[in-house]
Order: C-alpha cells, then sequence, then structure tokens
C-alpha cells in the first residue's frame, strides 16, 4: 500500500495521520509534508501512525529532521497510536529519549511507557512501566 499522509491544524497543533508503507520513495513525500507545515507557529507535532505498516530508515530519518527542527522553534513531536513493532523498533533506536512514542494497543496486546515531554526528566508518568513506549487506546488530538 502506497503512503497516504492527511495534514491538519488544530490550534497549535499540527496533526499529521500517516497510512500505508513510507519506503525511500514516501520519506521524501512526508519530508515535504513536514516542510509544508509552520513549525514555529504550532506547539506540537502529532503523528498518527495507527495505519502505518512499514517505515524504513529514510522514513526514520525524516522524523528525526522533523523533530530537529521542532526543537529549534521550542515545539514537541509526538506518535501516537504507532504499531507495537514499529514501537519497538524506535525504543530500540533509543528515539523514545527524544520525543513521545504511543504503541497502539487496538492493534496490539502489550503496552510500555514513554517519558512525559520531550527535553523532560525522564520520569514515568502516573501508572506506567518504566521502558519508553506509553499505550494509548484511541488518538486524543492535542
Amino acid at each position: 500500500m502506497k503512503m497516504d499522509c492527511q495534514v491538519s491544524l488544530l490550534g497549535a497543533t499540527a496533526c499529521l495521520m500517516v497510512r500505508g508503507a513510507v519506503h525511500e520513495e514516501e520519506a521524501e513525500q512526508l519530508k515535504r509534508h513536514f516542510n509544508s507545515l509552520p513549525l514555529c507557529q504550532v506547539r506540537e507535532v502529532v503523528l498518527d501512525l495507527g495505519e502505518l505498516t512499514y517505515i524504513g530508515s529514510s522514513g526514520i530519518g525524516k522524523l528525526l529532521l522533523l523533530y530537529k527542527a521542532l526543537a529549534r522553534c521550542e515545539g514537541t513531536l509526538r506518535l501516537v497510536r504507532t504499531p507495537l513493532t514499529i514501537a519497538e523498533l524506535l525504543k530500540a533506536m533509543r528515539l523514545h529519549e527524544l520525543f513521545e512514542i504511543n504503541a497502539d494497543l487496538n492493534r496490539q496486546g502489550e503496552h510500555f511507557a514513554s517519558p512525559t515531554r520531550v527535553g523532560a526528566g525522564r520520569t514515568s508518568s502516573p501508572g506506567s512501566v518504566p521502558g519508553g513506549i506509553r499505550h494509548e487506546t484511541a488518538f486524543a488530538g492535542a
């Protein structure tokens, strides 16, 4: 399945719903979507990855570029409804130390915990388990 990305702005939050697979070509498309965002005008970018089937190294690199651009503007990045296999991959790369990663429990049977904010101390949120990925059952917006 080819990648599809829908972008919406809700106040100071930009929401992107990414569907399908992100290979090298799609990673460039994703970068164009990221570059179209008014990053210094939003406080947070939320990526809904609930229908993401695959992300390669090029796509992960684009996530890091987005994180870096947001950090320059003191914004935050949050991944929600992340498929568990992708969340575990990002955790193994220690990306949960840079931005919040919420695993999708609707499709998976396990959960983890994550830091509460980018740049915040590495404390777990109430009721969570230390480890790097927070569970989430639905996309709540911002």
